[in-house]
């Protein structure tokens, strides 16, 4: 999936022919997640996996993943992990040493 430009809901319906109401309802079916939330939290998963694999930068992580600004990644972030994504990369590769 491309981060940066993931699908829309709207693409979604139409690639698959289904409505609006069935994609919402059948998606927080499968994934628990409506469609935005399950699109944001692949995006932090990949950034996390960015931190650990990489040193890139937070704030080129934050773009490749597709937010518009890292302070948005980092917020993001901190509600998924607990951590903010500087110490999240440190304490991990710390941990792995």
């Amino acid at each position: 999936m491309n981060l940066q430009n993931p699908p829309t809901k709207e693409m979604v319906c139409e690639k698959f022919a289904i409505s609006d109401y069935y994609l919402r309802k059948e998606f927080k079916k499968v994934f628990g997640l409506n469609f935005g939330e399950y699109i944001r939290q692949q995006k932090i998963k990949t950034g996390a996996k960015l931190l650990l694999s990489s040193n890139l930068l937070v704030s080129t992580i934050s773009e490749s993943v597709g937010f518009s600004n890292h302070s948005k990644f980092a917020l993001a972030f901190r509600k998924t992990y607990g951590i903010c994504p500087h110490s999240f990369r440190h304490i991990r590769k710390k941990n792995n040493h």
